[in-house]
């Protein structure tokens, strides 16, 4: 059962999106805080914008997602001055305010600084290993896709074993 409070940063979104994987989210954490800056990124993009829009706008209905704009003003300053961008500076901002359990974040530099700052990270590669695990999707097939889309995106055979070693722990223990 999804009992976990999630705060998202833009690119496990996009690539969630790019999979059709959004709403399973709803299998791992009972909702999703979107900051504002998060949502202007997932929205800003060109290609697919009707769909991401409709597909945000049916996940805030649901209840899994959720607007947050409530941020340290003097947080976001310090984790951009740590070269994070906007939407990242902000989700870490909001987990801690609004006593989030897990950030949800793919660059190495935000995951760093989550780490750094003792929150707990999670990003697409874990999430699509779960899925894998569950049967939903092959996290194989899931990342030659991504990496056809983004040429940039940088998961490595070792993160997705080591996503798939994850899982696999998680759900032993879960048994």
């Amino acid at each position: 059962m999804a009992v976990k409070l999630a705060v998202a940063d833009t690119s496990v979104l996009i690539n969630l999106h790019y999979l059709g994987q959004l709403d399973s989210l709803s299998v791992f954490y009972r909702q999703v805080l979107i900051p504002g800056e998060v949502r202007v990124e997932f929205l800003k993009r060109t290609e697919n914008r009707p769909s991401r829009e409709n597909t945000l706008l049916a996940l805030e209905r649901e209840g899994l997602f959720s607007p947050c704009n409530d941020y340290s003003i003097s947080d976001v300053d310090r984790f951009k001055i740590n070269k994070l961008d906007r939407g990242e500076a902000e989700a870490l901002s909001q987990l801690k305010m609004r006593g989030a359990d897990i950030s949800l974040i793919d660059e190495k530099r935000g995951r760093r600084v989550a780490k750094k700052e003792m929150q707990k990270v999670e990003g697409t590669a874990l999430i699509l290993a779960r899925l894998h695990i569950l049967g939903v999707l092959d996290i194989h097939r899931s990342i030659e896709v991504l990496r056809s889309e983004d040429p940039h995106i940088q998961v490595t055979d070792q993160i997705v074993q080591e996503a798939l070693d994850m899982a696999k722990k998680e759900r032993d223990i879960n048994r």
